[in-house]
Parts: structure tokens; C-alpha cells; sequence
């Protein structure tokens, strides 16, 4: 017997509709709203976070720019400063505040991070335990399986995926400002950059499912151990091929949107802050889609087993 036919009888199809897909969005949505403040402070500590790192990436480089040349950033910032004071500050000043305001937002950043974690995780434990307690299944092996192995990723990853969304609308906005013409193109490039791969991450769920049955039926040595072996390689590779991809796409994206933007964009002037900010928010935003994809593939993923789930509660 093959392995469709074996996954094929244990109620897995090798299509998964609109319909599986809602049940697992339902399933998490459930679950957030039962716990929705936390959640929320979550979505919101971890969001703070990503602005954060985008923040403290681009100030990196342009204190090491303004160490290589100082002279250029000064009168940048003194020019900055002109619109709402007389004060004018001097290179090495300048550069010494930066420092500064980089290492406090290197600390702020780690302790944003540091307690988002705990939260998470203390909440994730308060939500498996009230889920044991709820009786997703009546077989005990299969709703062990479901809140130990399939809800703690699935939260993780509902929460990641709502972060990122928010972090978008954020870094859109500031796109928008710096230039029209680039929010434009980061709007049309990325939604089809998440889809592009989310769908070149569906085989996954399929190598997961195949390595399970796979390894169950291998208990000894006698067994077939070398199926074992090529389906934990297929999954693997999934898993590589995701990053692999990610990074491909990611990067073919920035050159065609740069390309474009090269060509086409005869707005008004953009000085080098600005254009500094422009570069990372739009590296950053490609960054995220592969990771949204990521967190969407894994709970897409669930769609598989969503039907396991027998307590009208979360259905």
C-alpha cells in the first residue's frame, strides 16, 4: 500500500479546500478572542519589537556612515534642526548622541523582546492547559495530539501572522511619506511575493504527514528504515527550500521594484535619510513576507488534522 493510499484512509485529502482553511482560521480566532487582551499585548510588545529592529538596523548604518564621513550627516541634522531651533551641534556631538540614543534603543528593544517571550509563553501554557481541559477529541490520543503538537505552533503562528499584518500597515505608511511612488510598488510587489510563497510552501504539509507514517511503521530494524529516511529528507528540504525561496524571491523582488524606481520615479527630492529609510522599510517589508508566509504555511498546515477537532466550542 502507498503512501496517498495509507494518507488517503487515515481521512486526509489530498485536497484541502476554502472549507478545512476557515475551520483552522475559526480555531484560532476562538482562541484569541477567549484571551483577547493578552493576545492583543502580545500582537502589539512584538510589533513594537520589529519597528524597533527596523529602527536600530537603519541608525546602525548611518552611525557608521556618519563615522566614515561626518561632515555630510552634521549638516543634514543641523539643517533638521533649523526648522525648530537655532541650536546647531557639532560633529563629534552629533556622533555621541547617536551612540546614545543607539545603545538605548538596543536595551529598550531586548527588554520589549524579552517580555513579549515570557508573556507568550505564559499565556500559551494557560491556553494548552485550558484546551486538555476541553476535550478537542474523545479518543485521548488523538486530543493529546491536538493540544500538544498542533495548538501551541498554530498560536505562535496566528499571533506572528496578525503582528506582521500590523507592522505593514505601519511601515506602508511611512513608505507612503518618504515616497508615493514606492508604497505603490512595495503594495503591488509583496501580497503577490506572500502568495508566490505561500503556495511554493504547500507540499510540506503532505512530506510532514508521510514521514508521520512513515515513522510509526517503523518499529524495529526489519522495517522499512530507509522510507523513514527519505521522507525526513523531503522534509527537510521543505523547510530549507522555504528559507531558500524566501531569500530567492525576497531578493528578485527588491531588484525588479529598485529597477522600477530607477527608471520611472521623477518625484521631488529625497535627501539621504530619507532614501536610507526608503531602502531598509522596503528590504524589510520583502523580509517579513517570506516570514508571514512562513507562520501561514504552518497554520495552513493544520487544515489536515482540523477535523480531529469534535468540541462545538472551537468549531
Amino acid at each position: 500500500m502507498g503512501i496517498k493510499e495509507i494518507i488517503k484512509k487515515s481521512g486526509v485529502s489530498d485536497r484541502i479546500g476554502f472549507l478545512e482553511s476557515r475551520k483552522v482560521l475559526v480555531f484560532y480566532y476562538r482562541l484569541m478572542v477567549r484571551d483577547f487582551a493578552f493576545s492583543l499585548l502580545i500582537i502589539l510588545t512584538g510589533l513594537i519589537g520589529r519597528v524597533l529592529n527596523l529602527v536600530v538596523f537603519m541608525l546602525i548604518v548611518k552611525v557608521f556612515l556618519s563615522v566614515v564621513n561626518p561632515q555630510s550627516s552634521v549638516e543634514m541634522v543641523n539643517r533638521i534642526l533649523l526648522r525648530v531651533t537655532d541650536y546647531q551641534l557639532e560633529s563629534l556631538a552629533m556622533l555621541q548622541l547617536m551612540l546614545v540614543i543607539l545603545t538605548v534603543l538596543i536595551f529598550v528593544q531586548y527588554f520589549i523582546s524579552e517580555f513579549n517571550l515570557k508573556l507568550f509563553l505564559a499565556r500559551r501554557t494557560i491556553l494548552v492547559n485550558y484546551a486538555l481541559a476541553s476535550s478537542l477529541n474523545d479518543h485521548q490520543s488523538t486530543h493529546l495530539h491536538l493540544c500538544l503538537d498542533h495548538l501551541p505552533p498554530g498560536y505562535d503562528a496566528i499571533l506572528k501572522c496578525c503582528e506582521i499584518i500590523l507592522f505593514y500597515m505601519i511601515l506602508f505608511v511611512a513608505i507612503f511619506f518618504v515616497s508615493p511612488f514606492a508604497a505603490l510598488l512595495t503594495i503591488t510587489i509583496v501580497p503577490m511575493l506572500i502568495v508566490l510563497l505561500v503556495i511554493k510552501n504547500r507540499k510540506e504539509v503532505h512530506s510532514i504527514n508521510e514521514f508521520r507514517v512513515n515513522r510509526a511503521s517503523a518499529k524495529t530494524m526489519d522495517d522499512d528504515v530507509s522510507a523513514v529516511i527519505k521522507s525526513s529528507n523531503q522534509q527537510f528540504s521543505h523547510l530549507r527550500k522555504s528559507v531558500v525561496h524566501s531569500e530567492f524571491f525576497g531578493g528578485i523582488a527588491l531588484v525588479f521594484l529598485m529597477f522600477i524606481f530607477l527608471f520611472n520615479y521623477d518625484g521631488g527630492n529625497i535627501n539621504s535619510l530619507g532614501a536610507l529609510a526608503l531602502v531598509f522599510a522596503v528590504r524589510f517589508s520583502i523580509t517579513y513576507a517570506g516570514e508571514l508566509s512562513r507562520h501561514a504555511g504552518r497554520i495552513l498546515q493544520q487544515r489536515v488534522i482540523i477535523n480531529k477537532v469534535t468540541n462545538a466550542d472551537f468549531m
